[in-house]
């Protein structure tokens, strides 16, 4: 099992279990919450005492560092059963909601997902929202699943950003596994598009203020769902900004 060639730095983990149990058929990006080089991404796993660490670290620039390989198993997504399987990858992030990715970062996700599924006779990047239903999913022969930390552990992980970007990532992968060219993400006020799902518990002041928006303006945004900033329902995926 090889590693991806894009790989500008490496600084390899202790915090690792060596040999993975199933083969690789999933993808789980993670928010690194700090827009940090490659350098400081990758050796802030290296002492024992963080017990954590992942395959593959993407700077806030795009660069992309080695961690653990993908021949064995990273401790990153509080499950055994998914890191054992999953390409598990830190991005350096705002610090905080929506935990936002730079463009530069976002394209290379990209690509590294690519040459991870290239290399590893994958040639499909699926996404499926509802959490149950992706659990419970049976992958068909070159199939590779998106999953999320916060499915196995009551963390934001990856954050809304993105969460948001998922459909979009699978619809360059998959363009570009089949020959096709990928569109990199350039600064325009379509990339910052923000979409969030709203869960129990939610209210839209309480979204609003997460966001630093307010609920007049999320509403603004949403006309056909919100017809009163006082009622939203679970389930509902609202554009933020």
């Amino acid at each position: 099992m090889s590693n991806s060639s894009l790989v500008s730095y490496t600084n390899i983990s202790p915090n690792k279990s060596i040999g993975r149990k199933n083969k690789i058929d999933t993808i789980t990006p993670h928010c690194f919450v700090g827009q940090v080089d490659v350098k400081r991404g990758c050796d802030i796993f290296k002492p024992v005492s963080k017990q954590a660490s992942c395959n593959y670290v993407v700077a806030k620039d795009g660069a992309i560092g080695l961690v653990v390989e993908e021949k064995d198993r990273s401790w990153c997504s509080s499950s055994s059963y998914n890191d054992n399987r999953a390409v598990t990858v830190e991005i350096a992030s705002d610090t905080k909601a929506p935990y936002a990715i730079t463009n530069a970062a976002l394209n290379s996700f990209i690509e590294l997902c690519v040459d991870v599924m290239q290399r590893n006779e994958l040639d499909k990047l699926i996404w499926i929202s509802d959490k149950t239903k992706a659990l419970n999913y049976t992958r068909k022969k070159g199939e590779c699943l998106i999953t999320l930390h916060r499915w196995f552990k009551n963390k934001a992980c990856p954050g809304e950003y993105i969460i948001s970007k998922l459909p979009y990532i699978c619809e360059q992968v998959n363009s570009k596994l089949k020959g096709g060219s990928s569109t990199p993400v350039k600064n325009t006020e379509d990339s910052a598009i923000i979409l969030y799902t709203v869960q129990k518990g939610d209210t839209l002041s309480g979204i609003a203020k997460r966001y630093n928006t307010t609920a007049e303006s999320i509403k603004k945004l949403n006309p056909t769902l919100i017809k009163d900033i006082n009622k939203i329902g679970i389930g509902w995926k609202l554009r933020i900004k």
